[in-house]
């Protein structure tokens, strides 16, 4: 059942690569993919600061084609974000034979995760884009407990697993 729901949104070639993570995901039927990055950033308003931000992102496919997700960002007034989607009709979809993508349309940005999976391991991409015409990103402060924007976003230090 786990394969076959899978196949029928990912792919064959798809569900081959998340499958062979070992049996425990397929006989749970989830997959869960962790990803961790620092987020290097300038912020200009309110105030100015530059700073680095740990993050967390924890994706797990289900065999009903949802993905349910966990977003953390620490610091003092800590982020902790999550929800599920349907693959392929909200912000993940697939986007080739081993990879999934989440992208968010903000007012001026795009922020865009891609996730490629590799026999046991992966690696994963994070990147914000500028609107035409916008110059600053409006994020989240875990420093200040508010939105702020901030003219540059750096992301460092990836990692990915599969579990």
């Amino acid at each position: 059942l786990y394969m076959r729901n899978l196949r029928a949104t990912l792919g064959s070639a798809a569900i081959a690569t998340l499958a062979s993570v070992g049996p425990a995901a397929c006989e749970s039927g989830d997959t869960t993919i962790k990803v961790g990055f620092q987020l290097a950033s300038i912020r200009v308003r309110p105030t100015a600061h530059r700073g680095t931000t740990e993050n967390s992102f924890v994706i797990t496919l289900r065999p009903n084609q949802s993905v349910d997700e966990q977003f953390s960002a620490n610091g003092p007034k800590a982020l902790k974000l999550s929800g599920t989607q349907m693959l392929g009709a909200g912000r993940f979809r697939v986007v080739g034979e081993n990879s999934i993508e989440r992208v968010t349309q903000d007012n001026n940005h795009v922020e865009r995760v891609t996730i490629l999976v590799l026999g046991r391991t992966c690696s994963a991409t994070w990147d914000f884009k500028l609107k035409p015409g916008q110059k600053e990103y409006k994020l989240w402060s875990t420093e200040l407990g508010q939105y702020a924007y901030y003219s540059h976003l750096a992301v460092v230090g990836m990692t990915c697993s599969i579990e």
